[in-house]
């Protein structure tokens, strides 16, 4: 392993999370640095809402070397808010288990089977797992239904008949006030708003992690963190992710199961699927026990409400033209029946200055002026602010491509990897931003920022491709090889000297259940 994987990295994680139009409950947190003064801090954030008391952030951190990307997704839930609520999930909801046939299945899937039992289902995360058998871990309880009942060295979340949550050791048998239950893991993150882990920054212990925290005002909080995927995601050790739980308002905390099992699925308002939101690092979702499950009962009547206007917290550079998409959301956040015939849409004050909005109906079209600072765009009716979306207009401060030099089979069609950022954010380039130049004329050419290889066969090609940026002195490279066979790369090329093997899990009932861990450089991971 190289040196620069060992290094410690000192990390303090952050989040914030801003208000949209539909109610959401605020994630507010601060940036702090340590003795080192190396910082982690919010460089990209995209803020959701879902359904009635349930609101969603992405985020992207990074600390002060710009080398260690983390991606995050937290989920809040208000539990004092009559249409939000959390139920304990496992294979089709445990309806199996009594007849004693234990089986794993995709937090995907026991969504959907919960969906098919008549719940709106709008969020899901991953809790526990059992190496080498499917039987359920610890306690679970499906709807005041105790389905097992086991104590053990893990700690469950269970949310009371009484509508409140808690996270309980799994020496602490269940008391019959449980609603709902479920296992998580051993490892307390945060208890009486304190960090239960000592201080660890080593890249070696950080992985894709799953948690689940409670506020002081009872809301709960569902996070998931990418990992195991360098540049893009490092991971966090356990003292990071109870970090990020403390800046999130947590004061209670624990872990799920993590690596290849993390799972964070939505369903956000004026959609009408759930998604997954986070990489798996396996490259795919992963079976696994229990889970959680987000429920909505608030009743859609197809009434509009407000908008969900896209694109929202984007940057892009002076004098382009954004166009933006208006969905029309009843108040459950389902997709009205139509949108009102008599919306406008209008620049809001302090954005007046940086171009001009026009627009009817869904659709409006920003035209920058080329005056850069952040864009402000409301949606009226009747007078009201019923949607709003904003971005930033910028140049960026950095440009570089992914790598040293790429390799292009004969008419591909590629970006080359360049990107452009602002503060760590990704930049959308508009044709004419960048002046290419090609060291030799036949490999090819450019439409927009798309390079098309030549279809000359006959030709192996490397050369030197330059990106210069117009109206800003920034400029980057790379060598492009056409016809040429590309090095081999074992750990998906982020250059750190890993590599990775995982064996697969089984799906099938008791017996057929198998599970391998991942490892990597000798070293065993979940």
């Amino acid at each position: 392993m190289k040196a620069h994987v060992k290094k410690i990295i000192s990390v303090v994680l952050c989040v914030v999370m801003l208000m949209s139009v539909m109610p959401m409950t605020a994630m507010a947190a601060k940036i702090m640095a340590d003795d080192t003064g190396c910082y982690s801090q919010i460089i990209s954030q995209k803020d959701y809402a879902i359904s009635p008391g349930v609101s969603e952030a992405d985020f992207v951190y990074n600390d002060a070397s710009g080398n260690n990307q983390n991606k995050g997704y937290a989920m809040e839930i208000d539990m004092t808010n009559s249409n939000a609520g959390l139920m304990a999930s496992y294979y089709k909801l445990g309806t199996t288990v009594a007849a004693g046939e234990y089986a794993t299945a995709g937090m995907s899937a026991q969504a959907a089977y919960a969906e098919s039992q008549g719940y709106n289902v709008v969020g899901a995360i991953n809790t526990d797992l059992r190496f080498g058998s499917p039987e359920p871990m610890g306690m679970l309880v499906i709807n005041g239904e105790v389905l097992h009942d086991e104590l053990s060295a893990n700690n469950y979340f269970v949310v009371t008949k009484d509508g409140k949550a808690e996270i309980r050791p799994g020496t602490q048998p269940l008391d019959g006030n449980e609603q709902q239950a479920v296992g998580c893991f051993a490892q307390w993150l945060i208890k009486d708003g304190v960090n239960q882990n000592a201080e660890d920054h080593a890249q070696g212990n950080r992985a894709p992690r799953t948690a689940i925290g409670i506020k002081a005002d009872g809301n709960v909080i569902l996070y998931v963190c990418d990992g195991r995927n360098i540049p893009n995601a490092v991971g966090m050790t356990l003292y990071e992710l109870a970090e990020a739980m403390l800046e999130l308002g947590c004061v209670t905390a624990t872990n799920c199961d993590g690596g290849g099992s993390s799972t964070f699925i939505s369903k956000r308002e004026g959609t009408d699927n759930l998604s997954m939101k986070n990489v798996p690092s396996d490259g795919s979702e992963r079976e696994t026990l229990g889970g959680l499950l987000v429920i909505s009962t608030a009743k859609g009547d197809g009434v509009f409400d407000h908008a969900n206007i896209t694109p929202a917290n984007e940057y892009y550079t002076p004098g382009t033209s954004v166009q933006m998409t208006a969905t029309p959301v009843d108040y459950s956040g389902a997709l009205a029946d139509s949108m009102p015939d008599d919306v406008s849409w209008a620049l809001a004050e302090g954005s007046e200055s940086l171009g001009e909005v026009s627009g009817s109906g869904s659709a409006a079209t920003f035209i920058s002026n080329g005056t850069e600072g952040k864009v402000e765009v409301n949606m009226l009716y009747n007078n009201e602010v019923v949607g709003s979306t904003s971005f930033r207009i910028c140049y960026p401060d950095s440009l570089a491509f992914d790598s040293e030099s790429i390799s292009l089979n004969y008419e591909e069609h590629s970006d080359l990897g360049l990107k452009a950022k602002y503060q760590g954010n990704a930049v959308n380039l508009k044709a004419g931003d960048i002046k290419w130049t090609i060291g030799d004329a036949g490999a090819g050419t450019f439409d927009g920022n798309t390079f098309i290889v030549t279809d000359n066969y006959l030709a192996s090609i490397s050369t030197e491709v330059t990106a210069e940026f117009t109206d800003i002195e920034k400029t980057a490279a790379i060598t492009v090889n056409i016809g040429m066979q590309p090095s081999v790369v074992m750990d998906g090329g982020d250059n750190d000297g890993l590599s990775y093997e995982h064996f697969g899990r089984g799906t099938g009932i008791n017996g057929s259940f198998a599970w391998q861990p991942n490892v990597q450089d000798g070293v065993t991971y979940d």
